[in-house]
């Protein structure tokens, strides 16, 4: 699969969540898209059941990712509110 068709099938999955969830889908994406470093404060890598994986704060929502730096890949894990982040 391509760069544009992976953009294409992250749009398209993307549509189908709820606005809340596309706004912080949108942010992180272009946050990816564009970033210089890791040295965001917005992104923590994270600890316990959760190690090797990162969270990208936007707003009262958390993406928790997991980059594979070889295939310059960005793996979702879920994107929810704060207060269910880390359950």
């Amino acid at each position: 699969m391509t760069t544009a068709e992976q953009r294409r099938e992250a749009v398209r999955r993307i549509k189908a969540l709820a606005a809340p969830m596309l706004k912080v889908a949108t942010e992180f994406l272009t946050y990816l898209d564009e970033r210089a470093s890791d040295e965001d404060p917005n992104i923590k890598p994270l600890r316990g059941n959760l190690l090797g994986n990162h969270r990208f704060r936007v707003g009262d929502y958390r993406v928790v990712y997991r980059i594979d730096d070889t295939a310059r890949i960005a793996y979702v894990i879920r994107i929810v509110h704060l207060k269910e982040a880390y359950d």
